[in-house]
């Protein structure tokens, strides 16, 4: 799918779950693959850089906003087809790639049989990883270049890239998840997740005041404002799920609550219904709120 005229937009469909990943294809003198998906992918987006005539021994950067499993997981299986590339990831998130045994053992006892599907993750020789700084440019000539900028809450080592030309940030999972048919966001904040650190990426992006926004998850949206939005919807589960957590209601039953009181919720389930893996993000989402709310006491 493409974007602009620099960006692609390649489908990413693990077991051929559809609408589901998006990996970014950034063309200058040089490319860069943003969030490159699972080790279950990579055979995919191999074949989709064909197809929109991208040589692999072109690629220079894969990009990853963060580790985990659906966004990275499969860096080190691409890499041995990408003769010239290195890997762009969190300092803090750079040990789990060179080596991803707790990665994968994490992402199992939070996924289970998800994290299968996914497939384990294999490691990238530490001497092909760049472990990033937060308001690092990456130049890849003729115009396009990217910014980094820390986003964390959803991940203690999450970052976004902003891409000046065209204004646009890639948001990884900063930002949320992104219903294309019936645009509507929804928050995706497994445990462990970090509220206020994720209201201040907010407030980050949203001081590039960013033309458009690019979700790994999935597609694209030609609205800045999104970002602003995204953040009411935040703070607004935090509140209905405080609340609920004082009431002692059980996870089915504040999902219910939520269900009431955000239109965006209902909207989504009329797209999804209760599928399982719509199902699954909506209990690990409000597990983190839950998870934020004991440490925080």
């Amino acid at each position: 799918m493409r974007v602009n005229d620099h960006t692609d937009l390649i489908e990413l469909r693990p077991h051929g779950i559809k609408g589901f990943l998006s990996a970014y294809v950034l063309r200058g003198n040089h490319v860069a693959i943003v969030d490159p998906g699972p080790t279950a992918s990579v055979k995919g987006l191999i074949d989709g850089l064909g197809k929109i005539g991208v040589e692999l021994e072109d690629v220079t950067y894969v990009a990853a906003t963060h580790v985990h499993i659906d966004h990275a997981g499969g860096a080190g299986t691409l890499l041995k087809s990408l003769p010239n590339a290195v890997l762009l990831v969190h300092a803090r998130g750079a040990r789990h790639m060179i080596d991803p045994s707790r990665l994968w053992e994490g992402a199992r006892r939070l996924l289970g049989e998800r994290a299968e599907m996914y497939g384990e993750a294999e490691p990238v020789p530490e001497e092909r990883v760049v472990a990033a700084d937060d308001g690092m440019t990456v130049d890849l000539g003729g115009g396009v270049k990217f910014r980094i900028v820390e986003t964390l809450g959803h991940a203690s080592h999450a970052m976004s890239f902003y891409e000046e030309k065209s204004g646009g940030v890639f948001v990884g999972d900063a930002a949320g998840i992104y219903v294309m048919s019936c645009d509507v966001t929804l928050p995706t904040t497994p445990p462990p997740f970090f509220l206020e650190s994720a209201l201040e990426s907010l407030d980050r992006l949203w001081a590039l005041r960013p033309e458009a926004i690019y979700y790994a998850h999935f597609g694209f949206a030609n609205n800045g404002e999104r970002l602003r939005s995204y953040r009411d919807q935040l703070t607004l589960w935090g509140s209905v799920i405080a609340e609920a957590s004082r009431e002692g209601l059980a996870v089915s039953e504040i999902y219910e609550r939520l269900r009431e009181e955000d239109a965006m919720v209902r909207a989504a389930e009329e797209v999804f219904g209760r599928t399982p893996l719509f199902k699954e993000n909506a209990v690990l989402s409000i597990l983190g709120f839950l998870d934020n709310l004991r440490r925080s006491g």
